[in-house]
């Protein structure tokens, strides 16, 4: 059986499956724009396309990202086929991948029958989007309660499954189960360990500063459709650890397997391990939670993005993220314009950073703060002047932080603006020291306004005086 998605009709992506096929092929047709790929927005009545879960025997579904993964292909999904848990499903996704791996799949699958017990596999090809949007793709693609992402050249161990349903009989509250893991070398199957990861207990502080559970971590399908999924938008790798933020937004219940569940081939010539030791790195991926990170850090993050981005990144943001993505997340406007107003550039750095706030959250206020920045650089009193206000009123945290509503002379505000209505009710000298009489109403209020006003620009202004040395020195 074979069957095409066009994600032209996202709908299609939820078409029927002949469920006494051996295997069924879905290939993804991009035909006008690969960012559709992500932005495929599924219907409530949709939103319960898979299987409804049954306490006993749930069914698990494999999302299995292939990419350039043609050698070891066969041994992860052997390590499905052959588990003593028997109600699981795989989809392959293809990203892309110059070796067709979806092809490949489907042979290895039907050369071993791993269909004739009624298992399913569904094949997923699409153009080159990266590990996050083939995740997503398989991930909607699926039937089961419970997923489980595998690379293509990684492996399970044979009782996992067997020994999470076990697990989730005694405790039906749990939402994420994760194991150990082994790392190998080049061949899993030589026993060239490279070394083991006992996964510590999982807390939502933690997982802010390193990722929390292995990639092959079964978590339930309800609770992926309550987040954002996984987010395209972090360069070089470590969507899982992203993931598993997104995630513990909200309520993560794990349990853990006190063994190895699963093996990960550890490649010493991986170039995105190389990237990921940017400097840049973790502040970028901080950038994308502002609301669970403390305004300090992601400001500190924000000054080491300005000047510290390599040239790689800032192309891969520009060449893949935004090309494929361009609507996904404020976040790489926000990181290209970082990178412009650390070169001096903030003509430039305004337009990313006036984009990014059109696509920020509510409660996103890094793409405001940089702006009212920008715009004092540049000395575009009006914008400047709108952007604070804005910034007054919706992020008083902020305020806060940059002690905007302090004031310089140890006066409340209220006082402030009382002074100023007084002071211009008052007889006042002119320059030859002769006394005038105070303006008519009209003119006298004003004059309060336009005082008041003033007042407060060269207030704000004032403040932000620690911020308006150049980002990098």
């Amino acid at each position: 059986m074979g069957g095409r998605v066009d994600l032209q009709n996202p709908r299609d992506l939820f078409s029927p499956i002949d469920q006494n096929a051996v295997h069924s092929s879905m290939e993804l047709r991009l035909s006008s724009s690969p960012a559709l790929a992500l932005n495929v927005v599924i219907p409530s009545s949709m939103s319960k396309s898979y299987d409804e879960p049954t306490l006993s025997q749930p069914l698990v579904s494999v999302v299995m990202l292939c990419y350039g993964h043609k050698p070891y292909l066969e041994e992860a999904m052997r390590s499905v086929a052959l588990q003593e848990y028997s109600n699981w499903e795989i989809i392959v996704v293809d990203d892309g991948s110059p070796d067709n791996c979806g092809e490949l799949a489907k042979t290895i699958w039907e050369r071993q029958g791993w269909g004739s017990a009624g298992n399913q596999l569904k094949v997923i090809v699409q153009a080159n989007l990266g590990a996050a949007a083939s995740r997503n793709a398989g991930i909607l693609a699926s039937r089961g309660t419970w997923i489980c992402c595998l690379d293509g050249d990684d492996a399970l161990s044979l009782d996992y499954f067997s020994l999470a349903v076990q697990l989730l009989q005694d405790d039906r509250s749990c939402n994420v189960i994760y194991g150990n893991q082994i790392y190998y070398h080049e061949k899993i199957q030589s026993n060239a360990i490279r070394g083991s990861w006992n996964v510590p207990p999982y807390s939502p502080q933690r997982v802010l500063s390193e990722g929390p559970f292995p990639v092959p971590t079964l978590f339930q399908r309800s609770l992926y459709d309550l987040s954002a999924g996984f987010n395209p938008s972090m360069p070089w790798g470590s969507e899982d650890w992203v993931f598993w933020i997104e995630l513990s937004k909200h309520g993560v219940i794990p349990r853990k397997i006190n063994k190895v569940t699963s093996h990960y081939r550890y490649k010493e010539t991986s170039k995105m391990r190389k990237k990921q030791k940017y400097p840049e790195f973790r502040p970028i991926l901080r950038t994308l939670f502002p609301s669970l990170y403390h305004p300090r850090q992601l400001l500190e993050d924000h000054v080491e993005i300005a000047c510290t981005i390599h040239a790689d990144t800032v192309a891969y943001i520009e060449q893949r993220i935004l090309k494929n993505f361009p609507t996904n997340s404020a976040e790489p406007y926000l990181w290209l314009g970082l990178h412009k107003e650390g070169k001096g550039f903030y003509r430039e750095a305004i337009q990313d950073y006036q984009l990014a706030k059109e696509l920020a959250s509510p409660s996103d206020w890094q793409p405001s703060f940089r702006l009212v920045l920008a715009y004092a650089h540049k000395g575009w009193m009006n914008e400047f002047e709108k952007e604070w206000s804005h910034i007054e009123k919706n992020y008083p945290e902020l305020s806060r932080i940059m002690i905007l509503n302090e004031d310089l002379g140890g006066k409340s505000k209220e006082d402030k603006e009382k002074n100023v209505d007084v002071d211009n009710k008052k007889n006042v000298e002119s320059d030859d020291g002769q006394q005038r009489q105070p303006a008519s109403p009209a003119v006298e209020n004003e004059t309060v306004a336009v005082n008041l006003r003033q007042q407060r620009r060269n207030e704000a202004i004032a403040k932000l005086q620690v911020w308006l040395e150049p980002i990098c020195q």
